[in-house]
């Protein structure tokens, strides 16, 4: 039987020296999305951005704690806000304990190292190792591809406020990972065909306008990482709906009215998640020792500081305010989580028109499930 998303099935290998057939003659909008930079501009955007040394708390010192879920301030809706984390009505996917989701807490400020502020860009390091642990970079993207990538988070999303829709290659559902690397088609029984081909063209555009976007603004040695680790190993995303390997489609993005489409650079990393209203107790995940990043952006922010939403880095008591067009990178492998947000979910869960109070979304370029499940074929894995 035919999938229903239309993606193509295989081969499963790396896509090396791809390249789309169309080239933006907007010299303006090349600049601004950082595609002309040379390796000096990278490294002296890199060398800008202040450095933290920060030590790292052992097992029962992190902060927040394991397994605890973090509030940034007393909720303005405390009495729904308990429901809109802790009771769930759509079934779970694995045996993981709930026993957990009863542990909450108020983060007191006065047990955080540091907590990085809307404004505020940094790279966290450890005192002692001296390695990357968390890169912050605020005003990531120009404004309206930022705004033009938010409405495909928007067509992803639409039926799962609060939850993580994943897109791309994925192994599923966390407790089944043992699963054959596939692509995911959590929405397309929920779509019509001709709205499947536009949005899975769209989704390939996003990672891949993001991906060239923020690997011009990261350290290079993490960026290399981050090549030499995926990316090599397993297969860029991509997807044609003719289903043969040699045919492919332009990345664009519509601005203004007008689609601009562009070639000379890279595939974005092969999948990750779309989520609006997010947040998450401190967890860590399965990741290759040598390169467990996550890459987020977020393109859509209204609320201030305190609302919830923030990132933590609990490993080194470190609070990210969230604010728009900000990336943050981080180790998926260390005890980290998500603040719960400020607003009634489930009222919206019940009413999908109704207010949340303020809007927050996002996607994340994840990928530790992928590398830890695929195997390159020999002859790819030689030559990656």
């Amino acid at each position: 039987m035919e999938p229903k998303n239309k993606y193509p099935r295989g081969p499963l290998e790396p896509i090396t020296g791809y390249r789309v057939d169309v080239v933006s003659d907007d010299a303006d909008l090349i600049t601004q999305l950082r595609f002309n930079w040379t390796t000096a501009d990278k490294k002296t955007f890199s060398d800008s951005i202040r450095v933290e040394y920060l030590e790292r708390f052992t097992k029962g010192e992190e902060y927040p704690p394991r397994d605890w879920t973090a509030f940034e301030q007393t909720p303005k809706t405390v009495n729904t806000m308990k429901k809109q984390y802790f009771l769930r009505t759509k079934p779970r996917f694995d045996n993981r304990s709930i026993d957990h989701r009863e542990k909450q807490l108020i983060v007191n400020d006065t047990k955080l190292q540091h907590t990085i502020t809307q404004n505020e860009s940094l790279i966290v390091k450890d005192k002692h190792t001296k390695e990357t642990v968390l890169v912050v970079i605020r005003d990531a993207a120009p404004l309206e591809v930022l705004e033009a990538l938010d409405k495909t988070v928007v067509e992803h999303i639409k039926d799962d406020p609060g939850y993580m829709a994943s897109y791309g290659y994925t192994t599923g559902q966390r407790g089944k990972q043992e699963k054959k690397l596939d692509l995911a088609a959590n929405i397309s029984g929920r779509r019509d065909d001709r709205f499947m081909t536009t949005h899975l063209h769209n989704l390939v555009s996003m990672q891949a306008l993001a991906w060239n976007t923020i690997n011009k603004m990261l350290p290079e040695d993490f960026i290399e990482n981050i090549r030499d680790c995926y990316l090599a190993k397993v297969p860029r995303l991509d997807w044609n709906q003719h289903g043969d390997v040699d045919h492919t489609v332009p990345v664009s993005v519509v601005l203004r009215d007008k689609t601009y489409e562009f070639s000379g650079f890279e595939l974005g990393p092969p999948g990750g998640v779309c989520s609006s209203h997010y947040s998450k107790r401190c967890h860590k995940e399965k990741a290759p020792e040598k390169c467990p990043w996550v890459l987020s952006l977020t393109t859509k922010r209204t609320a201030e500081a305190g609302r919830g939403g923030s990132f933590y880095l609990a490993e080194y008591r470190v609070l990210v305010q969230q604010r728009e067009n900000s990336v943050i990178a981080h180790r998926c492998s260390q005890w980290h989580g998500t603040a719960v947000q400020d607003i009634d979910l489930a009222a919206l869960e019940k009413d999908q028109s109704a207010k949340p109070g303020f809007l927050h979304r996002g996607f994340s370029m994840c990928l530790q499930g992928l590398a830890v499940s695929y195997t390159a074929p020999p002859q790819a894995a030689a030559s990656g």
